[in-house]
């Protein structure tokens, strides 16, 4: 007589904490809705054999982890946005599948902000219907749904006509707060650490990917295992290892505005660099461990920053890094001296001799 195991057995069967009683695990997730926004512009034409590799794999693992109530949405952008797939994970087939990496051909511009806005806008009302569909004493339970965010592009957006940056930030500050999303973005040619930051994505899920199929395709892989991690009720933060496969060079300090973001952990060393070499894997970089020495880059020409038109500048970064100088504003500058009020440091102590009156 073959023995019968109950499907749910793992999620309702007790175990054995360290404090020595037992403990219910956590129930699965009543519902997940995972999106993807993935750059096919002109200029992702070296890289987008591993974004194609990248995108099956993604979408094999979704399907071969068998869920039943999550929902994936895949969506490509040039100039246009396409809806390459939407549906149940366990429903796709293999021809779904070919027909995404179909749609990833390289052409036209970057059309980054609107279409994430608009992806994330399609999640909302999504997971807004299935709360609504839920019963009185279910919402009393608080069920949690998992929602995952993934985001690749290899360039600044410059055809969007609805959104910008600081759009886009709130919309994904809005899931992070309602849905408790995980956010995952990836970037290549450009510092992923101040683009992300600018976009509102968590430095922990941001990914510097070098332009090359390979690590474009690493990026995938390490983007499919944090979306597991976080649909298995797990830190779906990205770890060291995974990190160092989507670039060959070390995390370069950000500049300007964003120059409070931190370096996240796997990245241990700074490159001190010119604003003018977008480079994220040029062996004459030189790379600094944090001891304090000013590195001169081979190219240490003033350039300008192209994400914040800024002055090429050596620093150096003393155990981390620090902001450049601030410009001197437009107009008069007064001195510490200027500003001060014209009163004497003494003032002179009164007389106590007495004065003759007149008579």
């Amino acid at each position: 007589m073959s023995k019968i195991t109950l499907a749910c057995l793992s999620h309702v069967k007790r175990s054995i904490s360290a404090a020595g009683y037992g403990s219910r695990p956590d129930a699965p997730p009543p519902y997940g809705d995972v999106v993807m926004v993935l750059d096919r512009s002109g200029s992702m034409a070296g890289m987008i054999a591993g974004s194609q590799a990248g995108v099956k794999l993604f979408m094999t693992e979704q399907k071969d982890a068998k869920r039943t109530n999550t929902w994936i949405e895949v969506t490509t952008f040039d100039t246009l946005a396409e809806i390459a797939y939407e549906g149940w994970t366990a429903l796709m087939m293999p021809g779904d599948i070919e027909k995404t990496v179909a749609a990833l051909k390289p052409r036209d511009l970057t059309r980054l902000y609107d279409t994430a806005v608009e992806a994330l806008n399609r999640q909302d009302r999504r997971l807004t219907k299935w709360w609504n569909g839920l019963s009185r004493k279910a919402k009393l339970l608080k069920p949690k749904p998992v929602v995952v965010v993934f985001v690749l592009t290899d360039g600044m957006d410059n055809q969007s006509r609805l959104a910008n940056a600081a759009a886009l930030k709130r919309a994904l500050a809005k899931c992070k707060k309602k849905w408790n999303a995980t956010d995952i973005f990836a970037a290549a040619n450009q510092d992923a650490f101040v683009a992300g930051a600018l976009y509102g994505f968590s430095q922990d899920q941001t990914m510097q990917m070098d332009a090359n199929p390979a690590r474009c395709q690493a990026a995938f892989k390490c983007a499919s295992a944090s979306a597991a991690r976080a649909q298995s009720g797990l830190a779906p933060a990205l770890t060291k290892r995974e990190r160092q496969t989507t670039t060959q060079g070390a995390w370069r300090p950000p500049r300007g505005r964003a120059a409070n973001v931190t370096a996240p952990a796997g990245y241990g060393g700074y490159e001190s660099y010119s604003d003018d070499d977008d480079s994220d894997c040029d062996s004459n970089m030189a790379c600094m461990g944090g001891g304090g020495t000013v590195l001169t880059p081979p190219r240490a020409a003033a350039g300008t920053n192209t994400l914040w038109g800024q002055a090429g500048q050596n620093v150096a970064y003393p155990g981390g890094f620090a902001p450049p100088p601030r410009r001197p504003r437009r107009g008069r500058q007064l001195t510490a001296a200027a500003r001060a009020p014209s009163v004497p440091a003494v003032l002179p102590r009164p007389s106590l001799a007495k004065t003759k009156t007149s008579k």
